[in-house]
């Protein structure tokens, strides 16, 4: 499935937007974990078997876009 990157920058600008107008310019996140479901199999949703599921924090994942400041730096893979 291809989708436009315009396309893409329009719905998370209006995600953010909203979430700005609903809850002010921060948001407050009660839980640092979650269960997260590992590559590749987060995708094999015709397997029979249920996937192993993992602990991801969100601590970490908010840390690993900002390793760098170099927009270059930046890859798809920090939006996850």
């Amino acid at each position: 499935m291809d989708r436009e990157t315009r396309a893409l920058r329009r719905i998370f600008d209006r995600v953010i937007t909203n979430i700005e107008e609903s809850n002010g310019s921060s948001v407050t996140l009660e839980y640092d974990f979650f269960f997260s479901v590992p590559f590749p199999e987060i995708y094999a949703v015709d397997n029979t078997q249920q996937p192993m599921l993992t602990i991801g924090q969100l601590t970490e994942s908010w840390a690993n876009p900002h390793r760098a400041d170099d927009p270059v730096e930046t890859t798809a893979l920090d939006a996850v």
